[in-house]
Parts: structure tokens; sequence; C-alpha cells
């Protein structure tokens, strides 16, 4: 018995290194692949070898270089290289925090069609103190986010109870006419 208890504490843990490291090398293949798809200009590619910089996943973890491939891809219209460059801009991973430049990126993704884009954009325009207030544009985002979602209301009444109902007829009436916006 103490034999095979012996046997296993030197097999198990040559076992999990083992996986371990095959782990890491099919991250590190994945992101090769990636970067390779990334340098010919491929949006889609550029943005997961972003990700991968950004969470360090079969690469070391770097935000600016995450940063500098959510920003070519976001040029390319990509919407979600735009939400997620817009939310290193937020919070300043990568990059100088700009509330200015958040903003910009998450409207460019809001406006096609992008739901996590558009509901932060929500929380930018009810409770941001880098940004004034505007309640009909936090109604309008949070609104088209949980379009599909029965608990959107949940959200929207402590917003309607803060706002004019000039500010919610114009929310509502921006809804009505709003249209996403095509990727170019």
């Amino acid at each position: 018995m103490v034999l095979i208890l012996l046997l296993l504490s030197l097999v198990v843990p040559a076992v999990a290194a083992g996986q371990t490291e095959q782990f890491v090398n099919r991250g590190y293949a994945r992101a090769t692949q990636a970067l390779k798809l990334a340098e010919k200009g491929d949006a889609v590619a550029q943005y997961e070898f972003a990700l991968m910089c950004e969470r360090g996943e079969g690469i070391p973890q770097n935000h600016g270089e995450a940063v500098r491939w959510f920003r070519l891809s976001a040029s390319q219209d990509y919407a979600p290289a735009q939400l997620f460059l817009g939310l290193m801009y937020a919070s300043g991973k990568g990059v100088s925090q700009d509330y200015r430049l958040a903003l910009l990126w998450l409207h460019l993704a809001a406006e096609q069609d992008e739901k996590t884009a558009q509901f932060y954009l929500g929380g930018l325009y009810f409770s941001s103190k880098a940004l004034p207030q505007d309640y009909a544009q936090a109604f309008k985002w949070f609104t088209l986010a949980g379009r599909n979602d029965p608990l959107t209301h949940k959200i929207l009444e402590p917003l309607i109870e803060k706002m004019t109902p000039t500010q919610l007829m114009d929310a509502q009436s921006q809804i009505k006419n709003w249209n996403p916006r095509q990727p170019k």
C-alpha cells in the first residue's frame, strides 16, 4: 500500500505537469495562428489576438499590445473590438484613461447593435462622474440593450423616476427612430 502511494505521488504530479504543458502549448499555438492572420489584416483575428494579449492566454499578458490590436480591428469597423477598445480607455488598461475616447468607441460598437456596448453606454450616461449625465441617452441605450430581456424594466424604473416627461418622450422617440448602423 505504501509503495502504491509512493508511486502515485511521483506519477500524478508528472501527469499534471504534462497536462499543464499541453494546455500552455495549445494556447501558444492558437496565439501564433491568430497572430499570423492578424498581421495579414484580418479584423476578427486581430480582435482574437488582442483578447489573448489582454487575458494572457497562450502569451504573456500585455495590455498595451492588446490595445494596439483592438485598435487595428476596431478601425476596420469590427464592433466587438470597438467595444473592448472603449472599455480599455474607460479603465485605463494599456492606455491613459480617456472617457471621451471610451465614449467614441463604445458609441461606434453600440450603433452596430452591440448589446454590451449599449449597456455600458447606458451606464456611462446614467452615473459616470467623468461625463455629463444624460438620462435620455441612458434610457435609450439601456432600452436598446435589453430589448428582449424581461428584466430591463428593473434597470429603467429608477432612471424613469429621475427623468422629466420631455426627456422620456425624447428618449422614446430616439428609440422608435433608431436603426443599427451596418459595418463599413
